[in-house]
């Protein structure tokens, strides 16, 4: 008999994963050392956050991330592709 896949694991709305590891250093990187995206990307990153079916708000649904903060971050990127590189 074969097991079910696991759903992926989540604390506070955000999965639990190699990715996500990866992503929160890049993070704090980009905080410790004062890294900052121009304020016209930043805008244009959450203009497409709030017409994504996954954002509610304040958060998207897909990694659990705060965007106001993340959009205006270097190493951050939408994890589904939604963001012009």
């Amino acid at each position: 008999m074969s097991r079910l896949p696991r759903a992926p694991r989540k604390i506070g709305g955000v999965p639990i994963n190699k990715q996500t590891m990866k992503d929160l250093t890049g993070a704090a990187l980009d905080i410790v050392m004062g890294r900052a995206v121009l304020p016209e990307v930043a805008q244009e990153r959450m203009t497409v956050c709030k017409g994504c079916k996954m954002f509610n708000g304040t958060r998207c649904e897909a990694c659990g991330c705060f965007m106001k903060a993340k959009v205006g971050l270097p190493s951050a990127h939408c994890p589904l592709h939604k963001w012009p590189r």
